[in-house]
């Protein structure tokens, strides 16, 4: 398992079996609790790789976000981007 903290960016090849989990712990002191609520699950294949990040220096050009997806220092900069006229595309 691991902890993805602020100002961080994780990369990695993958081999087929693995499996990447998208969760979230809950309750008042989530980071002691042991209960917690799955989002996504993903199972990887050979060749494939993940970046997982939350700086935007960090994204691919391509990568587009929906405003749903921002939060904390890229709320602000999403914000901006809608007041410029930024057309939202359906999340994926």
């Amino acid at each position: 398992m691991i902890s993805f903290g602020s100002d961080m960016t994780l990369r990695w090849a993958c081999r087929a079996g693995d499996y990447v989990f998208w969760a979230r712990f809950q309750g008042k002191l989530s980071c002691l609790g042991n209960e917690y609520k799955v989002f996504d699950i993903w199972e990887l294949r050979d060749g494939y790789s993940v970046t997982i990040a939350n700086r935007r220096s960090d994204l691919p050009d391509w990568f587009g976000l929906h405003p749903l997806e921002v939060s904390g220092p890229l709320a602000e900069w999403m914000k901006n981007r809608l007041d410029e006229g930024y057309d939202l595309q359906e999340q994926i």
